[in-house]
């Protein structure tokens, strides 16, 4: 998911702001699907289910900003999906935030529990380095 606002930065109002533009590092190269999304799963909306059934794909790798919110919603809903789902942990962050009863957890704890909640149930959380090691060799 890219575009404009990048999946995982889209503020609520839906439009772009300078903290939510694509470094050029992670522009999409030539020829590359730009699908932006306004909420914070990259299936609400999209088309994307669509697009991947259509083009055959079944495993996804997914990587993204604020691990505990658009990340954890896209992962869950590609494994509701019935996808193979791989998260790249190591390719994901997040920010401390206070829970429940006010207790400020680190950005490291809310990323964990994210990765938790999620591994196992609706992925399977990985390194990416192990990800890229596999793709050499296959």
């Amino acid at each position: 998911m890219s575009g404009t606002i990048p999946s995982c930065l889209t503020p609520p109002t839906g439009r772009a702001s300078r903290a939510t533009t694509l470094m050029p590092i992670v522009a999409p190269l030539a020829g590359e699907i730009v699908i932006p999304k306004r909420t914070n799963s990259a299936f609400i909306g999209t088309g994307l289910e669509d697009r991947l059934r259509q083009a055959g794909i079944d495993t996804l790798v997914i990587a993204g900003v604020v691990t505990n919110n658009s990340v954890e919603a896209t992962v869950r809903m590609a494994g509701n999906l019935g996808f193979h789902t791989l998260l790249a942990e190591d390719a994901c962050f997040t920010f401390a935030r206070r829970d429940w009863r006010g207790v400020l957890r680190s950005a490291e704890e809310v990323h964990a529990m994210s990765l938790a909640n999620l591994d196992g149930e609706y992925c399977t959380v990985v390194k990416a380095a192990d990800l890229l090691d596999a793709v050499a060799k296959a």
